[in-house]
Parts: C-alpha cells; structure tokens; sequence
C-alpha cells in the first residue's frame, strides 16, 4: 500500500528510569512501504514555523470540532486520565483541547505516557513529529471503547454477510 507506515521501537538499555522527551523520541523510528526509514523528530526541534493565516486548527469552527469528537469521550479529571496508561502505544488516536487558550487540537497517536501523569506525547507519523501535551492543562478526548466495539461488530456483520453473499448463501429476496 502506498504510504502505509511501520512504527518499530528500537531495542535499548538504559541504566537510569529517567528518560528526557528528546531521548524518549530517538528511541522509535518509521519504515514507510516503500522502504524509507526515518527517527521521529520533536517538533520543537523541526523548524517547524506556523503559516501567517494561522493553521487549519487554528481556524476550525465549533461544528468542526464537534463532528472530530463524535465517538469520542473526554477525560477532564486526573483521576480519568489514568485511563490513558491502558492504552496501547500507536494504536490510538488522542484530540485535546486547553480550556484557557480555547484551542482545540485535532492530535495524533498517542506514542508515550508519563509515568508521573504530567504529560504524554503524541506523534504524526506521516510528518515524523512528536509532541507533548501537557495533562494538567487540557481535556483529553480518546476514542469512545463502547463504540469502538459497536463498529467493530458491525464491520464483523458486514464481512460475514459478504462472505454469505459470495458463496450464493445470501440472495436478495423477491
């Protein structure tokens, strides 16, 4: 598939428990399907400089970010936020929204939590850039696991019944 991504952790020691931002991010690289092999990069450490007219999230209205978040639940409470350390690195998709500058975040994967609950990092893999976002100062939207289950039933459904139709087991009735 063309611009499909592997994520790989690399294999490393390290003989302290404490791991900086920076070194946490030198620690995983991508290997995009036509062979290209690149570290993730912080983005403050990218060059990256915002456009003039500001970002598209910069711009997003109300409606907009309401239909980004359908499927999605919030966790305002450090106490809900707990909930992130059960997330599996690279499997979910995390929005984010800090209530004191009104801007919302469309987000990206969630590639580490801090064990102190101080921040986590997200990455854009088609971009190579990670992030942090601090807890403490945003409310944190992940992907609904109750309708997570509901779509995947009814993806399950929608196989089984192609597989019937097929086989000439499923007919359209007259």
């Amino acid at each position: 598939m063309v611009g499909y991504k592997i994520i790989k952790k690399k294999e490393y020691t390290s003989d302290t428990d404490t791991t900086s931002e920076d070194s946490s991010t030198e620690n995983y690289r991508t290997e995009t399907a036509q062979g290209g092999n690149g570290k993730f990069t912080s983005i403050v450490n990218s060059g990256y400089k915002k456009p003039k007219g500001g970002t598209f999230q910069d711009n997003i209205t109300k409606d907009d970010v309401k239909q980004k978040l359908i499927g999605y639940k919030s966790l305002k409470t450090m106490q809900q936020k707990k909930y992130l350390q059960t997330l599996s690195p690279f499997k979910t998709w995390i929005r984010y929204y800090n209530p004191t500058t009104k801007q919302f975040r469309i987000g990206g994967f969630l590639m580490k939590v801090d064990p102190d609950m101080r921040y986590i990092m997200l990455v854009n893999p088609a971009k190579n850039l990670t992030w942090s976002v601090q807890l403490k100062d945003n409310i944190i939207f992940v992907p609904d696991p109750k309708l997570q289950e509901e779509k995947e039933k009814e993806q399950n459904l929608k196989e089984k019944l192609l597989e019937l139709y097929k086989s000439g087991k499923l007919t359209k009735k007259k």
